[in-house]
């Protein structure tokens, strides 16, 4: 149904008022003025429809896009420093042991683990098993700094993104230098470019951000090179989105074929979980794995990671 706005009444009024206020974003009733406002007669009427609310959500998303883009600008490159200790790398074997096959576990580990099984030493120096990076480098922010959901705040664009998922990421290990001698490393992370997608309620912000993992350099005087390009490199992209709403009451037709759901929430999570998720490439090997409530905590440990998987 169209709204109508008469003219005679404040900028930004509507007949139906109450209509605006789903939307609950302020910038929105901005943007309506221009359209309202004119030396008009009582009687005449302008008529909304569907390309101005287009128009009107774009400018939203644009000025949201705005206020991200600037507080996320603000944030420098981090370096977050770590030692690279056999033992975070042997504690995430732990984990995937009975998970996974023993020919994706690193043979170092299988070796050593037969030997000496609890023990993580073996012989030095050794090559960081390709993905263990990701249980060194943790993020060492205070827990009351943490956003409402144990994310960091560091890849915050503020204002109502309140709720973070993962959207892609890659990993080049053609240059990795990564030992597990127990020598001094860092990360250096960069927001390399913030975007939005969608509109209105479905409106998401897009983070890439980039992270170069390095050991010390002792030939130089700052003991790492922040531009070196000639690391193990990693792309993540975050799509930050708005908080859900209260889910409402299947409607009578969708309850009636879906017996013993009780809201919409519940018929979602039915369809997602018959969803098939395919893989773009065909995969060299696979196998299935059924992660478990302890392996997530044991990875959630082991990462220093608060935010719920």
């Amino acid at each position: 149904m169209a709204l109508i706005c008469r003219a005679g009444l404040p900028a930004g009024a509507l007949t139906a008022p109450r209509r605006l206020a789903d939307f609950r974003l302020r910038g929105w009733t901005r943007a309506l003025r221009p359209v309202v406002a004119g030396n008009v007669g009582a009687s005449q009427t302008r008529r909304f429809d569907v390309n101005d609310w287009q128009e009107v959500e774009h400018k939203e998303k644009n000025r949201l896009l705005i206020l991200a883009q600037d507080k996320l600008s603000r944030q420098g490159p981090r370096h977050i420093y770590d030692v690279t200790s056999p033992t975070p790398s042997y504690l995430l074997n732990v984990t995937l042991d009975g998970l996974l096959p023993s020919e994706a576990q690193s043979p170092e580990y299988n070796i050593n683990n037969t030997n000496h099984p609890l023990s993580p030493m073996s012989r030095m120096p050794l090559t960081m098993p390709q993905g263990h990076h990701l249980v060194y480098f943790p993020t060492p922010i205070q827990p009351a700094l943490l956003e409402p959901d144990g994310t960091d705040p560091y890849h915050s664009p503020g204002g109502p993104f309140t709720r973070r998922v993962w959207a892609s990421g890659s990993i080049d290990f053609s240059r990795d230098k990564l030992e597990l001698d127990s020598s001094p490393a860092v990360c250096v992370e960069t927001i390399e470019k913030v975007e939005a997608k969608g509109g209105g309620d479905e409106t998401k912000i897009l983070v890439h951000i980039l992270r170069r993992y390095m050991p010390y350099d002792k030939t130089q005087k700052s003991r790492f090179n922040p531009n070196d390009t000639n690391c193990l490199t990693e792309t993540r992209v975050l799509a930050l989105m708005k908080a859900k709403r209260p889910e409402k009451p299947l409607d009578p037709f969708t309850a009636a074929f879906n017996p013993g759901l009780a809201n919409a929430a519940e018929f979602k999570e039915r369809q997602q979980k018959l969803r098939v998720i395919r893989v773009p490439w065909t995969a060299t090997k696979f196998f299935d794995v059924t992660i478990t409530p302890e392996m997530l905590f044991y990875f959630s440990a082991l990462t220093l990671n608060a935010h719920a998987i």
